[in-house]
C-alpha cells in the first residue's frame, strides 16, 4: 500500500540583514515528499521571472530541480511538483541577488538541507478525510492541491511547470499533472480555475470514509473507459467528485475533485 503523502506548508521567518553571509539551517529529516516550503520575508518580495531563479532546490550532485515557484507580497513558495524521491537529501537555497520592492537585494545565501522520509516512515499519518479538508473546501481549496479555485488558468504553468496534458472533461479544459489537474470552463465569462483534482493513493480510501464526512452522494456516473464510477457530494456552495474504482461506488477511492459549476 502506498503511504498517502500530503502537502504541508512550512512557514519560516527570515530576518532582513544587510551584511552578506552564508546562512545555513538546522536539516529538516523526514520531510514528506509533496511538501511545498512556503518562506516569509520581512518585506515585499518583487514578483519577476528573473527573481524566481533566485530560489531553488538541488540535489546531493549538484542538480537544480524544476520546483515552481511563485512570489506573493512577502511570501515565496516553492513547489514539491512530484520531484523528491523517498530517502533522498536535497537543498534549499536562497541567494543574494533576491530583490525585493523596496529596491534592496538579499544579500545572504541562505541553505536548508533537508531529507525526504521513507516510504515505511510515515505510517501515523492521518487521513485524507478529516478537518483540515473540510476547512479547506469552504474556502475553495482542495486538502494537498497547491492552487485554488478562481486562481488564474496560468498560475498552474507559473507555479508548477508546464509538465502537463491537455485533457477536455465535462464541458471543462483540463491541464493534468502527475498527482493534480486543474480546469477551467471556456466559455464562461470570468476567466479562473473551476475545478481541482488530487489523485489518491490506491487502496486507502472507500465509501465509508467519504460519507462519515460529506452524507450520501447526490448523483453518480460511471465511466466504462476508465472502469471508474464518479459521485458527486454537496459540500456548500461547491460539488465534491470522488472518483471510485470500479462499476459503483463500492471500490477504493482513486481520486477527488473540488469543482465550481456557477
Amino acid at each position: 500500500m502506498r503511504t498517502l503523502v500530503l502537502a504541508v506548508l512550512l512557514v519560516i521567518a527570515i530576518p532582513f540583514v544587510a551584511s552578506a553571509e552564508e546562512i545555513q539551517w538546522e536539516e529538516k529529516n523526514g520531510v514528506d515528499a509533496d511538501k511545498n516550503w512556503t518562506v516569509e520575508f520581512n518585506v515585499p518580495l518583487e514578483d519577476t521571472t528573473e527573481n524566481k531563479n533566485f530560489i531553488f532546490v538541488q540535489t546531493e550532485s549538484g542538480e537544480v530541480l524544476e520546483n515552481g515557484v511563485s512570489l506573493d507580497g512577502k511570501k515565496a513558495t516553492i513547489y514539491a511538483n512530484n520531484l523528491y524521491e523517498a530517502g533522498q537529501s536535497y537543498e534549499l537555497h536562497i541567494t543574494e541577488e533576491l530583490a525585493f520592492e523596496n529596491g534592496k537585494m538579499y544579500q545572504n545565501n541562505l541553505i536548508m538541507p533537508f531529507t525526504i522520509q521513507t516510504d515505511d516512515s510515515s505510517g501515523n499519518e492521518g487521513s485524507y478525510f478529516d478537518a483540515e479538508l473540510e476547512e479547506g473546501l469552504a474556502k475553495g481549496k482542495l486538502k494537498g492541491a497547491p492552487l485554488s479555485l478562481g486562481n488564474s488558468i496560468n498560475a498552474p504553468d507559473e507555479q508548477i511547470g508546464t509538465n502537463y496534458e491537455n485533457q477536455e472533461l465535462l464541458g471543462f479544459q483540463f491541464k493534468y499533472y502527475t498527482d493534480y489537474a486543474f480546469g477551467w470552463d471556456p466559455n464562461a465569462e470570468e476567466e479562473g480555475l473551476k475545478a481541482i483534482i488530487k489523485q489518491l493513493p490506491a487502496d486507502t480510501y472507500d465509501r465509508s470514509d467519504v460519507e462519515e464526512m460529506f452524507g450520501n452522494e447526490m448523483i453518480t456516473q460511471y465511466r466504462e473507459e476508465e472502469n471508474q464510477t464518479a459521485a458527486v457530494y454537496l459540500v456548500g456552495e461547491y460539488q465534491l467528485v470522488v472518483t471510485y474504482e470500479g462499476n459503483g461506488i463500492d471500490g477504493s477511492v482513486t481520486a477527488v475533485g473540488l469543482v465550481d459549476y456557477l
